[in-house]
């Protein structure tokens, strides 16, 4: 083992039963605290390495040369000692089993190896534009330690867009480890300067729990901030919302409205619920002809739900004659697209 302090060597031991009993790198950092009370200056370390061990993690068929080259990179862009910098990022690389304690030594014990970033201009817009060729694999190799380190620059420099992708990296787990809690931080900062996507996601966030607290009105808010600016996934959320009564009142006609603007907008889902709602006169008076309009328009996209409802419409002759041939083709498609009620159909149609 490397020659450590006794305060590393402890902090280190804690570090790899928090996370063998599942905590994620986050939580893990705040349980050090509680197990090591008196290593502060350790925990802090290991609190600010946790970025970098997130690329380490990415690409773990080059473990020892990654503990080497992120060691440098994060002395370089930290200020902190280089040898600190490696016993961090070794200490996460245990944890995460990632190396042995055996191949831990035989680094620390070599000459450090320095592999300096690649230099980034100081132009925010320029920094975002590099972690998106990155993240895409346009002109380079993708790779998404680089694209999380272009865009974090440009980020820390207000980059809205910046912001957004880095809360979608962390959603996903690309180039960081997978951290809800991350997410939304990251979705905060660009949509409180008027992202629309990250206000949507933020939403999102919300509505589901997942990194914030459950809240309701605050998706309804951030559903709406977005709407205003043209997002086309926000207006289908505020119509669910009304429809269902979460965050707001219950309300049919204010659901219709909404449902609508998504329609128009190319929502498939949103113009199969609004066929539906005039099918059944929710929300607005009822009318099998609009509703079958509107059926159309959305199995036009291919959409399983409403191709089966027009299978069930012609059917049973709501709007249109029957015609059992025309029944069948519409369930055929909605079959092929997924809707097991349509297979069924289909099935029983045989016997």
């Amino acid at each position: 083992m490397p020659n450590y302090t006794q305060p590393q060597t402890e902090a280190l031991a804690a570090l790899k039963r928090l996370v063998s009993s599942g905590s994620e790198p986050e939580y893990a950092v705040r349980g050090l605290t509680d197990l090591c009370p008196y290593h502060k200056a350790e925990i802090h370390i290991l609190k600010d390495t946790l970025e970098y061990v997130s690329r380490l993690r990415t690409d773990r068929h080059s473990t020892t040369a990654s503990i080497a080259s992120l060691s440098a990179l994060m002395a370089k862009e930290t200020g902190r000692a280089l040898e600190q910098c490696r016993w961090a990022v070794e200490c996460w690389a245990v944890a995460f089993e990632m190396i042995t304690p055996e191949e831990m030594s035989a680094i620390t014990e070599s000459p450090a190896t320095t592999m300096p970033a690649t230099s980034l201009p100081d132009d925010s817009s320029v920094q975002y534009e590099m972690g998106c060729k990155y993240a895409q694999g346009i002109d380079v190799a993708q790779d998404y330690a680089e694209a999380t380190r272009c865009f974090r620059r440009a980020a820390d420099q207000g980059h809205a867009a910046a912001q957004y992708n880095l809360g979608l990296m962390y959603e996903n787990g690309r180039g960081f480890v997978q951290s809800n809690r991350a997410a939304a931080e990251w979705y905060r900062k660009a949509a409180d300067q008027g992202h629309s996507t990250a206000q949507y996601n933020l939403g999102r966030m919300y509505f589901s729990g997942r990194g914030v607290p459950q809240d309701d009105k605050l998706a309804v808010d951030w559903y709406r901030k977005a709407a205003d600016q043209g997002d086309i996934d926000a207006p289908f959320s505020i119509a669910r919302m009304h429809f269902s009564g979460r965050g707001v009142p219950r309300d049919d006609k204010m659901a219709v409205e909404w449902y609508r603007k998504a329609a128009k907008q190319g929502n498939a889902k949103a113009q199969c619920t609004l066929g539906w709602m005039y099918l059944s006169g929710r929300g607005i008076p009822q009318d099998d002809e609009t509703a079958i309009e509107w059926f159309q328009q959305a199995a036009d996209q291919n959409d399983a739900e409403a191709q089966y409802n027009l299978g069930w419409i012609h059917e049973n002759g709501r709007g249109v004659a029957k015609d059992l041939n025309m029944a069948k083709y519409y369930y055929e498609q909605a079959a092929a697209a997924g809707n097991k009620m349509a297979a069924e159909w289909l099935r029983k149609s045989q016997n």
